[in-house]
């Protein structure tokens, strides 16, 4: 059976120790990979945590699969940040779209929902500061939480 790892975190990671964060990620995909012959990545590729547990993924062996909030998820992007989603999405087995509703809010957190529902671990990359945003790493956490989902949490150093 594979084993299925969901992904959710912070967008924006620059006040954030990149090396050692990348080490504490690629440590715990490490851990969870050594249990399962077959590892899947569950991930929106959002910019930041996103992206940054779906490349280590892929070089461990994760089978990525894409989870995008809407059909437009990519215009957001440009530069190099476009390049990199690019990239990824091309490296991906499966792409689904999540929502088709049109308040980006709302189809962020059915994305999160979405990765949460799916997976056997949420691994997300999260600073455990409080969240005003309705669909963001806190409420997905929270959402996998009530689910009964285990939930890892990497906090990042600063």
């Amino acid at each position: 059976m594979a084993n299925r790892v969901g992904i959710t975190g912070h967008r924006d990671l620059r006040n954030f120790d990149h090396a050692r964060l990348t080490a504490d990620i690629r440590r715990e995909l490490s851990a969870l990979a050594q249990e399962h012959a077959q590892r899947v990545m569950l991930s929106s590729l959002a910019a930041g945590a996103d992206q940054l547990c779906a490349g280590i993924g892929l070089d461990l062996g994760y089978q990525l699969i894409v989870l995008l909030p809407f059909a437009g998820f990519r215009d957001g992007f440009t530069g190099d940040g476009l390049m990199k989603f690019d990239s990824l999405l091309n490296s991906a087995k499966q792409t689904i779209i999540v929502s088709t509703n049109q308040n980006a809010d709302v189809a962020y957190l059915e994305a999160g929902k979405y990765v949460a529902d799916h997976c056997d671990v949420l691994l997300a990359v999260w600073d455990g500061e409080a969240q005003t945003s309705q669909c963001g790493t806190q409420a997905v956490i929270e959402y996998a939480k009530k689910i009964n989902r285990k939930v890892t949490i990497i906090k990042p150093d600063r």
